[in-house]
């Protein structure tokens, strides 16, 4: 948990993050499903994704590129594959009416390849692939969209920060789990380690004119995790999302007199794990798996081996105990946003 933080009622936090959003036009249910993937992220210490990147949604919604009130419609529906107009509909809601069309279409063709168009910032992709290896799916969830990371070599804003995550079930201990970025840091993490005044590690972002930095306060741009893969990472993700959904993005912010604006595509691979083998023999596999990397020997300096997704599960289940754990200048916007738009700031359990 965050050091000198403040320790949130969960239910009561969902209320608040719900309450602001429904004060800007969503209905009861959008807003509860923006809110639950916030909270969901904050549980599992993943503060950059969550109840802070409130005041910015605000901010997006002011610029006009989230409609709160935004319907999302099938563009394509084949027996194997779906594509979605998100209208700039809030990440959680496009993406998680998506996964569950994406999974029912998956019961019937084993498989589903599904893109999202259009939507807006996903936030925390693992929330989504959770979802399905928890009902029985293996899932790979993937966005492309605004540039706001160098290219590999660059010193300007020229790819997605592109989040990855995929999850299988994983058995009694819950799904295996991977969501990374294909950044060293992300846009998130970068605000964050303002917020706090931390001092970043050397290669992972640079100033405005293109410098590696270390300063939080001048560090605006993320590098690429892993160098050229990395970048080549994400490359490939705008064209299986944007370029195949003929919404590209990139090619109109980067190049010469282009302008950067919020928008996001996005991947869903589904697969019925139950079509391809019984559900409980596969999880049965995986925890054998998960048993032999965790009695691997340990290099020095490691007192564990820690499997894609433990780290998470294990934060979640504390939060569940403690309560949810915010920074105290994420609480200190968080009440000025309260006051705005009159929504009672959630309860405190302490800190």
């Amino acid at each position: 948990m965050i050091k000198s933080s403040i320790i949130a009622d969960q239910q009561d936090l969902t209320r608040f993050a719900a309450e602001i959003l429904m004060k800007r036009g969503m209905n009861a249910e959008d807003a509860g499903a923006v809110a639950g993937a916030l909270v969901w992220a904050d549980m599992r210490d993943v503060g950059s994704h969550g109840v802070f990147r409130l005041p910015r949604y605000m901010a997006i919604i002011d610029k006009g590129d989230i409609d709160p009130k935004a319907k999302i419609e099938a563009r394509l529906q084949l027996p194997a594959a779906l594509v979605f107009e998100a209208n700039k509909a809030f990440g959680a809601v496009a993406m998680m009416h998506a996964m569950k069309a994406a999974c029912e279409q998956a019961k019937r063709a084993g498989v589903c390849y599904a893109i999202v168009s259009h939507t807006t910032h996903t936030g925390a992709i693992g929330y989504f692939t959770n979802w399905a290896a928890e009902r029985g799916f293996a899932a790979i969830v993937a966005s492309a969209g605004t540039a706001n990371m160098a290219y590999y070599g660059a010193t300007k804003p020229s790819l997605s920060t592109s989040p990855l995550a995929i999850a299988v079930p994983g058995g009694r201990n819950g799904p295996i789990a991977l969501d990374m970025s294909t950044a060293i840091l992300g846009i998130g993490r970068l605000a964050q380690a303002k917020e706090r005044g931390e001092t970043l590690p050397e290669g992972v972002a640079l100033d405005d004119d293109g410098n590696p930095t270390t300063d939080p306060a001048k560090a605006n741009l993320p590098m690429p995790l892993g160098g050229a893969k990395g970048s080549g990472l994400a490359l490939m993700l705008e064209c299986l999302a944007g370029l195949m959904a003929g919404t590209p993005l990139l090619a109109g912010m980067i190049a010469p007199g282009g302008k950067i604006w919020h928008s996001h595509n996005a991947i869903i691979i589904v697969m019925d794990v139950a079509q391809f083998r019984p559900v409980a023999d596969f999880e049965k596999d995986a925890e054998e798996l998960a048993a032999a990397i965790k009695q691997l020997p340990r290099r020095p300096g490691f007192d564990e081996l820690m499997l894609p997704g433990e780290r998470g599960n294990r934060a979640y289940a504390q939060s569940l105990v403690d309560g949810v754990s915010i920074s105290p200048g994420t609480w200190s916007d968080l009440e000025k946003l309260g006051q705005k738009l009159g929504v009672t700031m959630p309860s405190r359990k302490r800190g």
